[in-house]
């Protein structure tokens, strides 16, 4: 009987004493500073294996991206063989005299300028020589198809110069980019 009648003296006149009210007060800061501290550790762990995954992830794309830049870089070199073999191929033609047989494939290739970006980021100091020579190719590829394009003779010998000339001034920008990719 003890029990109820303390059960029924706290709901009808403890509950409203200030002792009980600071008691409840501090239990239940205590339940929610346990649940902030239980959320903050989960926060930090998650924060700690976000922090891992991403220095990771940051890794893996600097390797892919030195990688990637390293076959562009290939195949810029590769390009700028071609175009050498190229050009060689035109001047023995013009020398020989048996450019107006046929006219050869443009030499300046399309993806020339996507591989600028290549050379910029592996050889920065070639990146000059590198854009003046794409635009000698493409002027070289212009005058080789104004002097298949010319309807008269007297109109294909000032072709035939602008395409020596050009010829001429390629092959200096190649010695030029030849030069800046050879220094150190």
């Amino acid at each position: 009987m003890h029990i109820f009648h303390s059960i029924q003296w706290f709901v009808s006149l403890g509950i409203h004493d200030a002792a009980w009210v600071q008691a409840i007060t501090n239990v239940g800061l205590l339940v929610l500073s346990v649940f902030t501290l239980a959320a903050l550790v989960i926060y930090a762990y998650d924060n700690h294996r976000l922090a891992k995954s991403s220095v990771s992830s940051l890794k893996l794309l600097l390797d892919q991206d030195e990688r990637s830049m390293m076959e562009s870089y290939a195949v810029a070199y590769d390009v700028f063989l071609a175009v050498q073999g190229d050009l060689a191929l035109l001047l023995r033609t013009v020398l020989n005299g048996s450019l107006s047989q046929k006219q050869p494939a443009a030499i300046c290739p399309a993806n020339w300028p996507i591989l600028s970006v290549a050379i910029w980021r592996k050889v920065p100091k070639a990146m000059k020589p590198w854009v003046s020579l794409n635009v000698a190719l493409r002027t070289l590829d212009s005058s080789v198809k104004d002097y298949f394009g010319a309807l008269t003779a007297s109109e294909l010998e000032p072709c035939l110069e602008a395409v020596k000339d050009n010829l001429s001034r390629t092959q200096n920008g190649v010695k030029d980019l030849i030069d800046a990719l050879e220094e150190p």
